[in-house]
């Protein structure tokens, strides 16, 4: 979030400062980020009833960009969903509409750390075929953003869905969905396929044919088939996050610094 090329990033959540807290014998961090007037992703889709297409188009394209934006600097979320997507006012302003924000990376990932093994964690609901594997087959690093573009569609399908659990519409009840043993290629069919037939409930087209490409780029069960990229805006260099010295301190947060 203060890293130079992601700080200030319209869809991904601004930190505005950090600290430490003493309970008992712990010392426990924390970070201060923006109110979410709407709450999560869920929460908004919820509570607000009826959300119009085209406006869910825009909110999980926000969430697109910002996942593209975590990419190009070789991190990876590893745990996306609605619950970890807050909405905000556009341009402050409530009749300007809504803005998505990425926020929650206790889970992620980055690519420059070869210090340790990586592994996707993630959500189980919400974890593409590979992760449930990856004990007996560790997934490249280079393929774990995949995990990531496997979440985002079906973050896509539950913002159509108006906040709805995906499995639902599977599965009668989750315990029956987590009991599965529907092999991964097997189980993301019968996701791709039942996502599409969500698209093709939507009356507008030009919604229909988006949250349908969505689909088809990011519920592959072979990660290779997925897409690298989440919208058009793409970034014209990717710098990496590294793993060295940190420049971190309260001073990041005076205003001189924001420009």
């Amino acid at each position: 979030m203060c890293y130079e090329h992601l700080r200030g990033h319209p869809n991904i959540i601004s930190m505005l400062a950090y600290g430490w807290r003493h309970e008992r014998h712990a010392i426990l961090p924390y970070i201060i980020v923006d109110y979410s007037p709407h709450g999560t992703l869920r929460d908004y889709l919820t509570n607000e009833k009826s959300v119009k297409t085209y406006r869910k188009r825009r909110l999980v394209m926000d969430v697109g960009k910002g996942l593209e934006a975590l990419h190009s600097c070789g991190a990876v979320h590893g745990d996306l969903k609605l619950e970890n997507v807050l909405v905000f006012n556009r341009s402050g302003d409530p009749q300007a509409g809504r803005i998505a924000k990425i926020c929650d990376f206790g889970h992620s990932l980055l690519l420059s750390n070869y210090e340790e093994e990586l592994k996707y964690r993630g959500t189980a609901l919400y974890n593409a075929p590979e992760v449930r594997n990856q004990r007996q087959a560790p997934i490249p690093r280079n393929m774990l953003r995949k995990c990531d573009i496997w979440a985002f569609g079906l973050l896509a399908w539950e913002v159509l869905l108006d906040g709805e659990i995906y499995s639902n519409r599977i599965h009668n009840d989750y315990e029956i969905y987590d009991r599965t043993q529907l092999s991964g290629e097997s189980h993301a069919k019968q996701v791709l396929s039942t996502a599409l037939g969500s698209a093709r409930e939507v009356p507008d087209e030009i919604p229909a044919l988006y949250f349908r490409g969505v689909f088809l780029m990011t519920l592959q069960s072979k990660p290779q088939a997925r897409t690298a990229f989440l919208s058009s805006n793409r970034p014209a260099a990717r710098p990496h996050l590294d793993m060295g010295k940190s420049d971190w301190s309260f001073d990041m947060f005076r205003p001189e610094r924001q420009k």
